[in-house]
């Protein structure tokens, strides 16, 4: 990795998985081996900052601080909600649930997975 130089990202990665290869890692040492790659931001004890509890988040109870924002989900969703909605109607629209019917060949694969 000597275009990157030493100090790249890659190279911290490659030193993360020399480390633990073979081994389980938790949560914790991602943690400390992430901090140990930035000093600064340890001497800064970003770990304790508000919004960024990693004891709390690794450690304790209950849900999440934030709760993540999942409304464009539905966008992803909704195709195959219908499709599902038509498969399973009674009676069974042959020509509307037909494969040429309905074009899954842009959906995501997890669309496809679902």
């Amino acid at each position: 990795m000597k275009l990157l130089g030493e100090d790249s990202p890659v190279s911290k990665l490659q030193a993360y998985v020399e480390k633990y290869k073979f081994t389980s890692v938790v949560a914790q040492d991602l943690l400390d081996s992430f901090l140990s790659f930035f000093p600064e931001l340890k001497e800064q004890s970003v770990d304790c900052r508000a919004g960024l509890e990693f004891e709390r988040w690794l450690n304790a109870t209950g849900p999440p601080l934030a709760e993540p924002d999942l409304s464009q989900g539905s966008s992803l969703t909704r195709p195959v909600e219908a499709l599902f909605q038509l498969w399973t109607a009674e009676p069974l629209d042959q020509a509307a649930a037909s494969a040429s019917a309905i074009d899954i060949s842009k959906w995501r694969t997890f669309q496809t997975a679902l």
